[in-house]
């Protein structure tokens, strides 16, 4: 189950890495591979998650904390679908995702790391990471609601994420002895991002 979950994490990482980089050179077939890895991600690697999840050794608690991440993971990349395809209900998919990330599924975070075991650092690091992580959900709120200054913030948080965040995530979270968990992170930072890069009208930039 374990491999079966990375597999899926990382191909649809990689499909959806692929189609942004046609859509980046404006080749044919972007929208159809960039398609192709939702629906992976939706239908394949967030069911196969949440299953492994709950035959996980676990607590309750954190059981329902993932899959409620897992839900609105799928909900907001379901909403991107709609909005690349101009089907109804895709701002309202992506508003209430984006709203329910960060008053309910990012404080359940903080209240996890104010609660574990860890040394002060590592709960202050985790602390910071979800506040920007909240902060840039709110500024890709921003764009899709068209209000003020969305635009600049969101193109700031793109670049740092693929300029620095994303190479230095690599080099300091992946070790051999969490290389699971590791591998899951990385695949909803890549397809969570690259889902938000596919909303760029690159022909204005």
């Amino acid at each position: 189950m374990k491999n079966t979950v990375q597999i899926s994490g990382l191909l649809t990482a990689l499909l959806l890495l692929i189609g942004n980089v046609f859509k980046t050179f404006h080749l044919p077939g972007a929208a159809l591979i960039i398609m192709l890895s939702i629906i992976l991600f939706v239908f394949g690697f967030i069911p196969l998650h949440t299953v492994k999840t709950f035959n996980s050794e676990n607590t309750l608690a954190s059981k329902m904390r993932i899959t409620f991440g897992n839900i609105l993971a799928a909900i907001a990349v379901i909403g991107v679908l709609f909005k690349i395809m101009y089907w109804p209900m895709a701002n309202i998919l992506m508003t209430s995702s984006i709203c329910l990330f960060v008053i309910g599924y990012i404080p359940l975070n903080v209240i996890k790391a104010l609660r574990s075991e860890k040394c002060i650092t590592d709960k202050i690091r985790t602390i910071l990471g979800n506040v920007v992580v909240a902060l840039f959900a709110t500024g890709v709120l921003f764009k899709i609601m068209h209000w003020p200054h969305s635009i600049k913030l969101v193109y700031l948080n793109i670049a740092f994420l693929i300029l620095a965040y994303i190479p230095f995530y690599f080099y300091s979270k992946i070790k051999k002895d969490n290389l699971y968990k590791s591998i899951i992170n990385t695949v909803y930072v890549m397809v969570l991002g690259g889902v938000i890069y596919t909303l760029i009208d690159l022909s204005n930039i």
